[in-house]
């Protein structure tokens, strides 16, 4: 039976600086002493948290919004019988598909919840009942802890004396040791999920949040994929990249080591800002050193064995007791030997025959930490935001930028505004007519733009990682992850060819007249594929993964890489030039006209260079916010753009 859920009508005003709620003839917030607005307070009627100002269960008063976790809504909730405060995370099952697969997450849901509020460690936040709201709705009551997150002190901070560093990952073994003895694992570890608070006898005392409540599950009752899962790229073990096996408590071992490397150098141990590329750098990179990413502090040699042993490539290299690893990190942290992993090396210095490959371009420790476009965050944090509605104000398009930015096209998304997934690809049609987007459900969206706008959504059953499409011509290619180069009837969606080729092509670019398609590899190959006979050839080689490719006039090309390098490729196929372009992975490149090339980086720099050197002439900051950049047959250069319920396009004019 759902419990009660009441609207107070005492409660009627929200604090836009801290989003509490509190009667309106209060001149001040009650929370954070915010002075009255001179347009007065907003209306809680019209704010977008539906449980803020509610009474739950005739027991708790929700009075405070606080933030989003992997699986819902937290808000503070003041106890009405018990004079303390609880934190409430509000679960909509609903968000997942109705039968089989709702029921088992449900089902999934209470059993987690049974065991976890058996736990009884200080370092694991306490759970204490779960409520049922709505029909499938719930309410997770929890301790409600007067601190900060682990995120907000190193955004602060940058990073921990080592000392401090210690402290915190010992306690968080001990909490995750406990967790894991009673079969729950967490996956998805990061600093946000971990709470602190600064006591005055004892110091830092951190408490691990969001044991992966309600996760996505399969109709096999199996966790979903790689690209399905909740967790954090910067932070996740290797086989949650790559599919190869569930996560179990080793998982957690390795993001606890991603964290103690945060911790103590400032930034995740693959910062990169594109998802794909943290991944790719999980399972392939070298493991980078504490000493090579922080020189302003010193790391004792078993501290860098230690954390090697937590962040090994190979799940069996891992250690498999979080007991062992605590008496580790206490024992370094008390300045003794440890005992267990500390005292030996690990052979995560070795590098990868793709770390071989990279030459002189390899990124040899990641740039610092920004997390932005072309990647999970800009998909979901940013389009989730329910306070952002309006397009051509959100922050994530730079507003000083020197591009004159016209938005020519705006339709509806392909996407629910609460459930935007993470893209994998996007692409503009070459006139403007369409644009495609790929996301990590394994879909492929079809959308028209301009007055005749429609929507043709493909359910497929591989991750899309490259797409292009030519709505003129009647071709869409998308490329499976797993190898597969698909051509589609843009209009029914239906296959009309496959080829499977040897790596996962990453970019892709359709010359239609051909037919022909240039793709690239992970591993930096650079390949043409005749549509017409199935042929196709290997033309260059380069250090690093191919991001993206454009086509220019008798079979130019525009080489984009993840190391943040570009090439220029003529038409008899011989390498021009290829140099540093970018701080980051290059997004998206073009020609601007027959003199100038762009290209669009993942961080949201704008680069224009000369075609016949390369050297880069001048960089703009756009921001985070465009997904794909391409030159139209017309000259004109249109930017795309996902947002909230909307697919936005705008025209770039360079002056």
């Amino acid at each position: 039976m759902a419990a009660s859920v009441l609207t107070t009508s005492l409660l009627d005003a929200v604090c836009p600086q801290c989003n509490t709620c509190f009667e309106r003839a209060k001149d001040e917030c009650v929370e954070c002493g915010q002075d009255r607005p001179d347009g007065d307070w907003p209306s809680l009627r019209e704010y977008p948290y539906p449980f803020l100002g509610r009474v739950v269960d005739g027991r708790y008063l929700i009075d405070r919004f606080l933030d989003s976790g992997a699986s819902g809504h937290v808000y503070r909730a003041r106890g009405l019988r018990f004079r303390r405060p609880f934190a409430l995370k509000i679960v909509d099952a609903r968000r997942f598909e109705e039968g089989k697969v709702r029921q088992k997450v449900i089902e999934r849901f209470h059993a987690e919840v049974d065991a976890i509020t058996q736990i009884r460690n200080p370092h694991v936040i306490d759970v204490y009942e779960a409520i049922e709201l709505d029909k499938d709705i719930f309410g997770l009551v929890m301790n409600f802890v007067e601190g900060r997150t682990l995120e907000q002190i190193l955004e602060e901070r940058g990073y921990l004396p080592v000392d401090d560093a210690l402290a915190i990952a010992a306690q968080l073994a001990n909490g995750l040791h406990e967790a894991h003895s009673r079969g729950i694992i967490h996956r998805d570890l990061k600093p946000a999920n971990v709470m602190i608070e600064e006591l005055p006898a004892s110091g830092l005392f951190a408490r691990v949040l969001d044991f992966g409540i309600a996760r996505d599950i399969e109709e096999d009752g199996s966790s979903s994929g790689s690209f399905g899962f909740q967790g954090t790229p910067l932070y996740a073990a290797p086989e949650q990249c790559t599919e190869e096996a569930p996560p179990d408590a080793r998982s957690d071992i390795y993001s606890l080591g991603c964290l103690i490397y945060h911790m103590l150098t400032g930034q995740p141990p693959f910062a990169y800002t594109n998802a794909l590329r943290v991944m790719d750098a999980h399972v392939h990179d070298r493991r980078p050193r504490l000493a090579e990413a922080n020189e302003e502090q010193s790391f004792s040699e078993p501290l860098e064995f230690l954390v090697g042993h937590l962040m090994a490539r190979d799940r069996a290299d891992r250690p498999n007791d979080l007991h062992l690893i605590y008496e580790d990190l206490m024992a370094l942290q008390k300045g003794r030997s440890p005992r267990h992993f500390g005292n030996r090396p690990v052979g995560y210095d070795e590098p990868s025959q793709s770390d071989a490959d990279r030459g002189h371009f390899a990124v040899t420790t990641p740039p610092p930490f920004e997390w932005v476009s072309l990647s999970e965050w800009t998909s979901t944090e940013l389009a989730n935001d329910p306070t952002m509605t309006e397009a051509e104000e959100a922050p994530w398009l730079a507003s000083d930028t020197e591009l004159d930015m016209e938005l020519v096209s705006e339709v509806e998304s392909p996407f629910e505004r609460d459930s935007i997934p993470m893209i994998t690809a996007a692409v503009l049609d070459p006139k403007g007519m369409a644009c495609v987007f790929a996301d990590a459900k394994k879909s492929v969206h079809l959308v028209g733009l301009g007055a005749g706008a429609f929507r043709n959504s493909i359910a497929g059953s591989k991750i899309i990682c490259a797409t292009d499409l030519d709505l003129h011509a009647g071709y869409m290619i998308v490329a499976g992850r797993e190898g597969q180069i698909c051509e589609l009837d843009p209009g029914t969606g239906r296959r009309r060819s496959e080829h499977q080729v040897d790596g996962s092509p990453l970019a892709l670019e359709l010359v239609s007249s051909g037919p022909v398609v240039y793709y690239g590899l992970e591993r930096g190959q650079l390949w043409k594929l005749d549509l017409r006979t199935n042929s196709s050839h290997e033309l260059l080689r380069f250090p690093d993964a191919i991001s993206t490719l454009s086509a220019g006039r008798k079979g130019a090309m525009l080489v984009g890489l993840w190391d943040g390098s570009m090439a220029f490729v003529d038409g008899d196929e011989q390498l021009k030039w290829h140099l540093p372009v970018a701080p980051d992975a290059i997004a998206d490149v073009g020609l601007l006209d027959d003199e100038h090339y762009f290209a669009l980086d993942g961080r949201g720099g704008f680069h224009i260079g000369a075609l016949a050197h390369g050297q880069v002439l001048r960089t703009i900051s756009v921001g985070a916010g465009l997904r794909t950049v391409r030159r139209l047959v017309d000259g004109r250069i249109v930017a795309l753009s996902l947002f909230g319920a909307t697919v936005q396009a705008w025209q770039l004019k360079v002056n």
